[in-house]
């Protein structure tokens, strides 16, 4: 027995050793994969971790905004900064309205300077600035609603408004919503809030406005208060198409979270969720009446999915800032004055 052993482990072929110059190479490879695999799970922590910091930041201000609206006077669902009543200075000129007002509803001072060109022409949105202290922190209304607890671990009221993955704009031809010198510049540090709100109007000379979302609207008019998107991560309405397009197709920009067409937004309920953006079509919702009698101009200004709308509908129009029925049939002219929007408007914020 002993003997046929021996024959059977003298035959057997001899396993060839591992030399010292391979074993380094196969564990040098395993440490590559092992830190490839790890700086990958890091970066995701830290993308989940920052988006739910976003979502926080996002139903804070959330419940500020119902505080807010539940003390207003007229009810404001978004709240109106004084630049928007302004009828004529330097405060109405196209660069500050449109790109300082649709952060200005709450937020911080500025500490960035915003550049108006790539010559070095520009103004702060703080104190100091004789221009941008008309946007400073004091003016913003939703500031004086979000309140810090001194003995909590929470940040600096003020950085509720800020989103961590802020990177402000990208540089792409595709972004419409800001001028090209102040892409690449973090939102929070240039205009002292990450959150952009929607502006579904058309705009007038004299900074008149007729809203058709819902931005300048009491609260209690809306419905469907859970698909009403308020406001939100920026580059979410950049992704929804270009503004001019009467019907625009989704833009592929990947969000400040990573994720393309996909990012953080807070609803009228004071719900925030990740959203996806689809095309744009005219559904109406099952509680809603049918929109079928609009006709096509008026139906046009129907902006949703499945998930989200940006217009009012079924709830009337709202007027900012305008004199008379005979402006606000001006503003919008090309549109059924007997259908909504216009059909028995609000007018909560007449001119001054």
């Amino acid at each position: 027995m002993q003997s046929e052993c021996l024959r059977r482990a003298r035959g057997s072929p001899r396993l060839s050793a591992i030399t010292q110059v391979e074993l380094l190479a196969c564990v040098g490879c395993l440490t590559l994969l092992a830190l490839l695999l790890g700086s990958g799970f890091e970066q995701e922590v830290r993308d989940r971790k920052s988006m739910a910091q976003c979502l926080k930041n996002l139903r804070v201000i959330g419940a500020a905004l119902q505080m807010y609206s539940a003390e207003d006077s007229i009810e404001q669902v978004i709240p109106i900064h004084q630049s928007t009543m302004v009828r004529s200075g330097v405060h109405v000129g196209g660069t500050l309205r449109s790109f300082v007002r649709p952060w200005a509803w709450g937020g911080a001072s500025g500490t960035t300077r915003f550049p108006l060109n790539d010559t070095g022409a520009g103004f702060f949105v703080n104190e100091s600035d004789p221009v941008g202290s008309f946007y400073a922190s004091a003016t913003r209304p939703l500031r004086h609603y979000v309140a810090g607890d001194p003995f909590s671990n929470e940040p600096e009221p003020a950085l509720i408004f800020e989103c961590p993955a802020d990177v402000g704009y990208p540089k792409d031809p595709r972004i419409d919503d800001m001028l090209g010198s102040a892409r690449g510049i973090p939102l929070f540090g240039m205009l002292g809030n990450s959150y952009r709100h929607s502006m579904f109007s058309a705009f007038g000379g004299g900074n008149t406005q007729f809203s058709y979302g819902a931005y300048g609207h009491r609260l209690s008019s809306l419905t469907g208060l859970d698909r009403q998107l308020l406001l939100g991560d920026p580059l979410l309405f950049n992704m929804i198409g270009i503004n001019a397009s009467p019907d625009p197709d989704p833009i592929p920009l990947t969000g400040w979270h990573g994720e393309v067409l996909a990012d953080n937004a807070l609803y009228a309920d004071a719900s925030a969720r990740w959203t996806n953006i689809e095309r744009l079509g005219r559904i109406t919702f099952p509680d809603e009446p049918s929109a079928d009698s609009l006709a096509a101009s008026n139906r046009q200004l129907l902006f949703r999915t499945s998930a989200f709308k940006l217009d009012c509908y079924p709830t009337p129009g709202a007027a900012i800032n305008t004199i008379s029925a005979g402006q606000v049939l001006s503003l919008m002219s090309g549109f059924l004055s007997s259908q909504w929007p216009l059909l028995n408007y609000e007018n909560n914020l007449p001119a001054q």
